[in-house]
């Protein structure tokens, strides 16, 4: 990069110095000193569309000489980037009508207005109630953003977190086990061992899908987050092991390779879907559990006391 700010400043130089030579001096002080810069030094990318990258040679490890900043762009800012009319005051209007009861909001797809996470332009979110046969209630929220075309989903547990955590292990013995509907929490880890592959809860989100939709979900977030790894700059080595790993994955996505997919989740909303209903399914298997006190830390359960609740809060009052 400063090679190239180096040669993009010195193609125009010749006829700069005879149009204005006191700005033309002071680029060539510039150039000099880029010319001299030797490391240490700080190099800062600010970019407002949120598209520039630096690669972190210590992934998945935490890069200590690398600091990533997220922020909300200004109204001038999504004007220049054209996510925003100079005349758009960005009035959302109030929903008209009422709900009739709590029956009919389960049958409706409820909407509100809300504002995009990407260029924070108005949208109109929509919601729906879901019923999961043998499992539980979820709610369901879409969006689509008509400016930037950000397009997102979200699911979430109509109830609480369970009191007990949830391992469930299904072994893939036929591609119609792809089909079965997969209800991914935001607290979920996904782990396939015969690919010692993890990952971690927080990862894509909330997900209900089937688990084919899922796998290739994990799939283009691997290949998203992994650009330099798969691209031209990548090492040979860093190259052919992520391709290898992913021709793996597209066989299993495939229906071509039987392997184990292990769903833990420590708040127990996760699901996925038994084909034998009700009665037990040979491949799937459910385990409750303890959580850890680690588990408990991160779900915010350990500071959580409910022992004589009703005599404490008199005491206080």
């Amino acid at each position: 990069m400063v090679t190239r700010t180096i040669d993009g400043l010195e193609q125009d130089q010749p006829l700069r110095k005879s149009l204005d030579p006191d700005t033309a001096i002071k680029i060539q002080d510039f150039i000099d000193r880029l010319q001299n810069l030797k490391p240490p030094f700080e190099m800062i990318l600010d970019d407002v569309t949120g598209n520039s990258y630096i690669e972190n040679p210590e992934a998945p490890a935490k890069d200590s000489q690398l600091t990533t900043t997220n922020y909300t762009r200004t109204r001038q800012q999504n004007i220049q980037l054209g996510l925003v009319a100079e005349d758009d005051e960005g009035i959302l209007e109030e929903d008209e009508g009422e709900g009739e009861g709590a029956d009919d909001l389960k049958q409706e797809v409820l909407s509100f207005q809300s504002n995009c996470g990407k260029c924070n332009s108005p949208l109109e979110t929509h919601m729906k109630l879901v019923n999961i046969p043998h499992f539980k209630e979820v709610v369901i929220m879409a969006s689509h953003c008509e400016s930037c075309g950000d397009r997102s989903n979200e699911v979430k547990a109509g109830g609480g977190i369970e009191p007990q955590g949830t391992e469930i292990t299904l072994n893939i013995t036929d591609p119609i086990d792809l089909n079965r509907d997969v209800l991914k929490s935001e607290t979920c880890t996904l782990k396939i061992p015969s690919l010692e592959f993890e990952l971690c809860s927080g990862t894509l989100g909330g997900k209900f899908t089937t688990l084919e939709g899922l796998l290739t979900d994990v799939k283009g977030q691997l290949s998203q987050i992994n650009t330099f790894k798969l691209g031209d700059s990548s090492q040979p080595s860093d190259n052919v092991k992520m391709k290898e790993f992913l021709e793996k994955l597209d066989k299993i996505i495939s229906g071509q390779s039987n392997v184990s997919i292990i769903l833990d989740d420590p708040a127990g909303n996760s699901y996925l879907q038994n084909l034998y209903a009700p009665e037990q399914d040979p491949e799937l298997t459910v385990r409750r559990y303890t959580r850890t006190h680690e588990q408990m830390e991160e779900l915010g359960l350990d500071q959580i006391s409910t022992d004589n609740y009703q005599a404490n809060a008199a005491s206080i009052l």
